[in-house]
């Protein structure tokens, strides 16, 4: 018998209820060992609370009606029949609804708002501060009160709302309500997952599996527009900036390719699909990338604070060589360092492209444990065995102890 005061059993449930199809893999993301993890989902699927279905890197859960009764039972609140009717919509076109479930899952492990109440509806507003100095920085990131479902005794738990959309996360189902007219009917063909708004950021958001993806700019074009009209107020003046999730690196090498080769990707199944493949700049500027592992989820909730990739800059250039300064570049002891931890594929492009022009120029880069085999191949590929490149890692717990002794205590 399932015990509903399992930790892992509820997560699993409550990521599926405000998800949708969730993947097996990023399931593993969660905070839990893997064989524990293991043994609850099945639990869940034997008891009829959730269904599997696909295999492979297709293997995904979906919540049926006794995972909803036992959150409903716990939450009657927070798990109504309008989230189950909303999570019907959310699952519908199995291998769609993965990829945008995998997408809000990750955003809803990294700290942003997923679950509806959590987040104001759209179209939403953001009062605008006077300036963007620190305090007013500071308020629109301290922008939540405490929130309690009544007082019912059977559920006491006390959540996070947000006041506005910073920091929160709309997936792609929820703004297509919002069309109004007859040529928003060509959002249809974006294939963005969804929205994130932050502080510094307005995301649109994808996920390309193992491949640079292939999309049609009207649909984009007309996915941004609704995001415009979907937003009052303040917001972030980058507004171009894309984030694209991926299974590993597969994806982010052949976006690389696109730009740095000129390689013309073509479709095993039909050489005739129509749009362009994604690149590091033809769809936004910059271009950052989440691989779907549980370090990334480090990088994605750093992305919630004011000024993040300033942040970044200014600590990983003190540590590396206790230099002051907010920019991704600097020279130091006769060589040009660029901090890419932040894996922006628009600027390690702009790094691989000057290897390619000069390779024995002496290049440092600087970026995290996790990332190093990945930059490592592509430094190989492009820059050849004359590269002089020199690696600096950042070490194992420097995002934890950045995020939570530096940037928790200065945001609040």
């Amino acid at each position: 018998m399932l015990s509903i005061n399992s930790n892992i059993s509820m997560t699993v449930l409550q990521l599926l209820a405000e998800c949708g199809r969730v993947s097996r893999r990023t399931f593993d993301l969660l905070p839990y060992s893997y064989r524990n993890t293991c043994v609850y989902i099945k639990k869940l699927v034997d008891n009829g609370s959730v269904s599997l279905s696909g295999v492979g890197n297709s293997k995904s859960y979906t919540l049926l009606e006794n995972g909803r009764k036992i959150l409903s039972a716990g939450a009657p609140q927070r798990y109504t029949s309008e989230l189950f009717e909303l999570n019907k919509l959310l699952t519908r076109h199995p291998d769609r609804s993965r990829l945008r479930g995998d997408v809000a899952a990750m955003m809803s492990m990294a700290g942003f708002a997923v679950h509806p109440d959590d987040k104001p509806a759209l179209p939403a507003f953001t009062p605008q501060p006077p300036d963007l100095q620190y305090r007013n920085l500071r308020l629109l990131y301290q922008n939540y009160e405490p929130h309690k479902y009544g007082h019912d005794i059977s559920n006491r738990a006390v959540y996070s709302k947000l006041l506005t959309p910073i920091n929160s996360y709309y997936d792609s189902v929820q703004l297509k309500y919002l069309r109004e007219t007859a040529a928003d009917k060509d959002i249809n063909y974006s294939r963005a997952c969804g929205m994130l708004m932050t502080p510094s950021n307005l995301f649109r958001v994808y996920h390309s599996r193992d491949v640079a993806m292939r999309f049609r700019k009207t649909g984009e074009e007309n996915f941004s527009a609704l995001l415009a009209s979907s937003l009052t107020g303040y917001i972030p003046d980058n507004k171009s900036a894309i984030l694209v999730f991926g299974l590993e690196w597969l994806a982010a090498s052949s976006m690389l390719d696109i730009y740095l080769s000129d390689k013309i990707i073509v479709s095993p199944k039909n050489e005739d699909i129509p749009g362009q493949i994604l690149g590091t700049t033809n769809l936004g500027n910059p271009l950052f990338y989440i691989p779907l592992r549980r370090e990334s989820l480090e990088l994605l909730r750093l992305m919630r604070f004011p000024d993040w990739r300033k942040s970044l800059m200014y600590f990983a250039s003190m540590s590396h060589a206790n230099v002051n300064q907010t920019g991704w570049s600097y020279p130091h002891e006769g060589r040009r360092v660029f901090i890419i931890a932040d894996l922006n594929l628009t600027n390690i492009a702009i790094v691989l492209r000057g290897m390619m022009k000069k390779p024995r120029e002496p290049v440092t880069l600087l970026c995290l444990p996790w990332q190093q085999e990945f930059i490592c191949n592509l430094v190989q590929e492009y820059g050849g065995y004359e590269a002089n490149v020199q690696f600096v890692l950042l070490h194992d717990s420097f995002m934890d102890d950045f995020i939570n002794n530096h940037l928790l205590p200065h945001w609040g």
